[in-house]
């Protein structure tokens, strides 16, 4: 197996030191000698040390449809995975170089290319493939972080998966806590109507029982009359009259004893009313703060999504560019 030391010429099936200084082999050299002055400028290009964890190929064979082509360079990880592919041109020729690049990142579906027709850097064209045969030319520098920062397509699609499930998984857990807020609107608007309906019989309850003290007072007014007339009918020795008198008395007092234990009753009423309302206050109260949790949640939730949103986004741009 040959080292990362090496630069190998496919074509020739010929190994070339890497270090210090890369040249092709004489055969290359016979054949395009003028594009071999590019070649080895740009396989020098890559002695940085960034770029030594990549495999360097020339005249490296692509099946292009029916037709097997050769790329000048072609760079590789240790999975040999396409990263970029360089095609040289001699100094100033430019005609089809970039097309047939072009052509090759399509066939290859490689991220990146140069089209190179001078041993100068700064001179090439650097390229982008966006796929669906879109390029977009970017500045060396851009190339050479992109080139570090290389990540597989593959892996770019396994995290593109896991965020759509992500983003699946945060969109269900969204729509259940907005039918568990829905379900606590509706709670919370029957306590709501169950603590106006006690509040409405609190009132009448109390009505109730303002109307029983004014009649217990009136009877008790119409007791003293009465017992008073007794007194007077005492005095005139009228006996009979005393006694009438005397029985309709009892009859009051039974009376107004009937009508404070109804209005016990009816104090009991209101306080158990008065109970109830403060458990439903208490109820609602309760439901109020499980609304502003599950809505709490519920924002929290909708970050998430567009968090994981903004991060597919992200990948699928990462994927495209």
């Amino acid at each position: 197996m040959r080292t990362l030391d090496t630069v190998l010429c496919c074509l020739h099936s010929r190994s070339q030191p890497r270090y210090p200084r890369f040249q092709s082999c004489p055969m290359c050299r016979m054949e395009a000698p003028w594009e071999t002055i590019i070649v080895e400028a740009v396989v020098n290009y890559f002695f940085k040390p960034e770029f030594q964890e990549l495999f360097i190929y020339t005249e490296y064979g692509i099946q292009m449809g029916v037709d097997n082509r050769r790329a000048d360079i072609v760079l590789l990880d240790k999975a040999e995975n396409f990263i970029a592919i360089i095609e040289c041109k001699r100094t100033g020729v430019v005609t089809y170089g970039p097309e047939q690049l072009k052509a090759y990142l399509c066939a290859t579906d490689t991220q990146f290319g140069i089209f190179a027709n001078s041993t100068a850097p700064n001179d090439w064209e650097f390229y982008e493939n966006l796929r669906r045969n879109q390029f977009k030319e970017i500045t060396r520098d851009q190339f050479e972080a992109r080139i570090v920062a290389y990540q597989p397509i593959e892996s770019i699609r396994e995290e593109k998966k896991r965020l759509i499930t992500e983003v699946g998984r945060a969109c269900a857990q969204h729509e259940q806590k907005t039918r568990e807020l829905e379900s606590s609107y509706k709670r919370l608007d029957k306590v709501n109507e169950k603590i106006e309906q006690a509040n409405v019989e609190l009132t009448q309850l109390t009505e109730k029982i303002y109307l029983s003290r004014k009649e217990s007072t009136d009877l008790k007014e119409e007791i003293e009359q009465n017992s008073q007339h007794a007194e007077i009918l005492k005095g005139l020795k009228l006996k009979f009259t005393h006694d009438n008198l005397k029985k309709e008395i009892n009859l009051l007092g039974t009376k107004r004893g009937q009508l404070k234990n109804e209005i016990g009753e009816k104090e009991q009423q209101r306080t158990d009313l008065s109970k109830e309302v403060n458990l439903l206050m208490e109820d609602r109260d309760k439901l109020e703060k499980e609304k502003n949790r599950i809505r709490s949640e519920q924002k929290t939730l909708k970050t998430e999504k567009k968090t994981w949103k903004d991060g597919e986004k992200n990948v699928r741009i990462t994927s495209i560019t």
